[in-house]
């Protein structure tokens, strides 16, 4: 009881102080709650959800957003199971919601959800699953096979169905040519000759299209945008207002929901997250070399030519 007064506590002078405005005292507030925590077993408790179609969500990303990161933050934060239409069993001893894709989940990860409408992919669907997205997948329009998200129908705020994740591309394509190339491993890394080479080149080419494409396909069914470096900078005030989104969208279910607590508890599991956070392959900026293939223009010049009507400058910087 002791304890759960003193998380309180924080969570109104976190509201008071605002983040813009956080002092030391603040900050060594946080230190406490995560401290108040203790430590988290390596398999923590978590439930699955009752049935509730409405409130179904889908954790969107590009492939190397971070996804499988940020899904363990969910599940150690909030208690609750984390869904997926994949299967992928190196990842099952951990997340026992993998391969469900209904309500009872707090969120079912899918990189590209409309492709699920299609009565042919072999992935796991459900009734619930493809009626939040399939009547807006079957209304998208293409001119020449290429999407025009001007002529997509528009989505009231409360038919959003999509948690987005967003990472900065050139971070996103590299995590996920790690991926590829290290046996599908989360935390793998691809050999450096692959990186400097054409390899690394022919992926990059051709993927960065598709990052943009898919970005703009998904965003009229968007309610609500994580930024992968806010959560990286700034993890306990981002968890803490993400929390508040899902405690508001599933009220019956989630009623004992705490955000600070839940961002505290999260933030304790410092060797849980290291579990699911690739280390650093090389010091070398793989961008900046010049490529021959390329009339030696570097692949960020390529690639700032393609992102460039929706790249955020306010959120990574100048893209150069």
């Amino acid at each position: 009881m002791e304890t759960r007064l003193r998380l309180a506590g924080i969570a109104l002078v976190i509201l008071l102080v605002g983040v813009a405005f956080m002092t030391p005292a603040v900050q060594r507030e946080r230190e406490v709650a995560v401290s108040a925590i203790g430590p988290i077993p390596i398999k923590p408790r978590r439930r699955f959800l009752a049935s509730n179609a409405s409130k179904l969500l889908i954790f969107n990303s590009f492939p190397g957003s971070g996804n499988t990161w940020v899904r363990h933050l969910i599940e150690v934060g909030t208690r609750v199971f984390t869904g997926s239409v994949y299967n992928e069993t190196s990842i099952q001893w951990f997340f026992k919601g993998e391969n469900v894709s209904d309500s009872t989940v707090i969120v079912v990860k899918d990189h590209h959800p409309c492709d699920e409408c299609n009565l042919l992919a072999p992935k796991v669907r459900t009734t619930e699953f493809l009626n939040a997205v399939c009547p807006f997948c079957a209304q998208i329009q293409y001119d020449s096979g290429v999407f025009n998200a001007s002529k997509a129908p528009a989505m009231r705020v409360d038919q959003g169905r999509i948690v987005l994740l967003m990472r900065n591309p050139f971070d996103t394509l590299l995590a996920e040519f790690h991926r590829r190339f290290s046996a599908m491993n989360h935390t793998g890394t691809a050999p450096l000759e692959d990186l400097f080479g054409a390899k690394f080149e022919r992926f990059f080419k051709g993927y960065v299209r598709r990052w943009v494409m898919r970005n703009e396909k998904y965003s009229r069914l968007v309610l609500y945008t994580l930024y992968y470096e806010h959560l990286v900078r700034d993890t306990f005030d981002e968890l803490v207002r993400f929390f508040g989104f899902l405690k508001r969208h599933r009220p019956d279910d989630l009623h004992d929901l705490h955000p600070v607590a839940a961002a505290a508890r999260a933030m304790a599991d410092e060797r849980g997250q290291a579990r699911f956070k690739r280390k650093r392959a090389t010091q070398l900026d793989v961008y900046a070399i010049p490529r021959p293939r390329l009339g030696n223009s570097t692949l960020r010049q390529f690639g700032c030519k393609s992102l460039r009507h929706v790249w955020r400058e306010d959120i990574w910087g100048p893209c150069e």
